[in-house]
C-alpha cells in the first residue's frame, strides 16, 4: 500500500481494507496504514501482549454471562491497556521530535501505533474488538489534544484566547459532522468502525498540529507580557497582583517568567549566568513550580530598584536577601530588579520572593542567584 491510495482508505487491518470513496472531500487523510514506518517494534509488541494477555483475561473473566455482557466487558478491556497505549504514542512523538522532520510527517506516522498492533494481534478477531482497538488509541489522542488546547487557552492573551475558544468549538463540530457523513456513506458496512477510525484520525492530526504550535503560543504570551507589564514598578505590581486571583493558573503564569538562556546572559556575567541556567532547570521542570500566596495573603509588599543603585549602596538592598551582596559585582548594569512578599493585609511578614528582573523587554524570575556561586 502506498500514499497514492490514501485518499480512499480510512481503516486497515490484517483481514480487510475498508474503503470509502470520499477522496474529493478528504484527500490526503488516512488512518492506520500498515506501510507507515514503525519507530519501535518493541512498542508494538507491548500493545499486542497487553491485548492478548491482561485485556483478554479481563474480558474472558467477566464477559461470560451473555452477549451483552461480553460486548460490555470487551469494551472495558481496552482500559487495561490504556497506560501502555499512552506510553507508546508519547514515545513515538518524542522520537519524532528528535528526528526534527520539518514537514511533520514523522509525527503523523505515530497515528495507528496502538490500533494497528491491537487489530493485528490474536485479540483482534471481530469488529467489536476492532472498535476497542480504535477507541483505546482515540482516548490517548483526545488527552493530548485537550492538554494542548487547555495550555493554549491558559497562555494566550485576550483576543487570541477568544479565537482559540471559537476554534475549539468549531473543531469538534467539524469532526462530528465530517465523521457523521462518513458513517452515513458507510451505512450497512461497519458504520461504527468507519466512524471511530475517522474521529480518531481527525483528533490525532489536530492534536499533532496543536502540539507543534506550542512554541508560537509561548512566544505570543511573552510578546503580550512585554507590552502589558513594562519594566517599572507599575508593571511589576500589575503582574504580581494577578497571583491573588483564584481564577489565575498560578503555575502557568509563573512559567511565563521562565528565563531563556539569553535572559540569564542579560542579567549576570559569565560564568555565573550559565551556572544559574543549569542550576535552575530542575526548578522550571517541576510541574508544581508556582508563585503561590497562602490563604489570607491578599496584599503585596514590593521593592523595586536597579542593579546600578544596589551596587551604589541603595537602602533598598535591605529588602533583598543577604546573599545578593555576594553577586552584585556580577550583575549586569541598567537592570530593573524587584523583591516582593505576599502578605496578609497590615502585616509585614509573608511569602518572600526575590529575583524578579526585567530583561530583553520582559519580566523574568532568577531567584537566589548567590546559591550558584558554590
Amino acid at each position: 500500500m502506498n500514499t497514492s491510495q490514501i485518499a480512499s482508505i480510512y481503516f486497515y487491518s490484517k483481514n480487510s481494507v475498508i474503503q470509502i470513496f470520499f477522496s474529493s472531500l478528504l484527500a490526503g487523510l488516512w488512518l492506520f496504514i500498515s506501510s507507515v514506518p514503525s519507530p519501535a517494534a518493541a512498542s508494538d509488541l507491548n500493545i499486542k501482549e497487553c491485548f492478548e494477555g491482561p485485556a483478554a483475561e479481563f474480558a474472558g473473566k467477566f464477559g461470560k454471562q451473555n452477549t451483552l455482557a461480553k460486548s460490555m466487558y470487551e469494551m472495558k478491556a481496552g482500559s487495561v491497556c490504556q497506560e501502555i497505549a499512552s506510553l507508546v504514542i508519547h514515545a513515538c512523538l518524542l522520537q519524532a521530535d528528535k528526528d526534527n522532520n520539518p514537514d511533520g510527517e514523522t509525527h503523523y506516522a505515530c497515528i495507528g501505533k496502538v490500533a494497528n498492533p491491537c487489530i493485528d494481534s490474536a485479540w483482534g478477531t471481530d469488529e467489536n474488538r476492532h472498535l476497542v482497538c480504535v477507541a483505546t488509541e482515540e482516548k490517548v489522542w483526545l488527552s493530548i489534544l485537550n492538554e494542548h488546547l487547555d495550555a493554549m487557552l491558559a497562555k494566550l492573551p485576550p483576543g487570541m484566547n477568544e479565537k482559540a475558544v471559537k476554534m475549539k468549538k468549531a473543531f469538534f463540530s467539524y469532526r462530528n459532522e465530517k465523521c457523521g457523513l462518513v458513517r452515513m456513506l458507510k451505512e450497512g458496512n461497519a458504520p461504527n468502525l468507519a466512524y471511530g477510525a475517522c474521529t480518531t484520525e481527525t483528533a490525532a492530526r489536530f492534536a499533532i498540529d496543536l502540539r507543534e504550535t506550542q512554541s508560537l503560543v509561548i512566544k505570543a504570551a511573552k510578546e503580550f507580557a512585554k507590552k502589558e507589564y513594562p519594566g517599572n514598578r507599575l508593571g511589576a505590581e500589575k503582574l504580581l497582583r494577578q497571583f491573588f486571583s483564584e481564577k489565575t493558573d498560578r503555575h502557568e503564569l509563573t512559567m511565563l517568567l521562565r528565563p531563556a538562556i539569553e535572559d540569564y546572559d542579560a542579567a549576570y556575567e559569565q560564568p555565573l549566568a550559565g551556572k544559574l541556567e543549569r542550576d535552575h532547570q530542575k526548578l522550571w521542570s517541576d510541574p508544581h513550580t508556582a508563585l503561590q500566596p497562602k490563604k489570607g495573603q491578599t496584599d503585596l509588599i514590593l521593592s523595586v530598584t536597579t542593579s546600578d543603585k544596589l551596587k551604589a549602596g541603595d537602602a533598598k538592598l535591605a529588602s533583598f536577601p543577604e546573599g545578593y551582596k555576594s553577586v552584585l559585582s556580577q550583575m549586569k548594569p541598567g537592570l530593573v530588579i524587584a523583591a516582593f512578599k505576599f502578605v496578609v493585609p497590615g502585616e509585614k511578614k509573608g511569602m518572600a520572593f526575590d529575583g524578579l528582573i526585567h530583561v530583553n523587554g520582559r519580566w523574568v524570575l532568577i531567584p537566589k542567584p548567590w546559591r550558584s556561586l558554590k
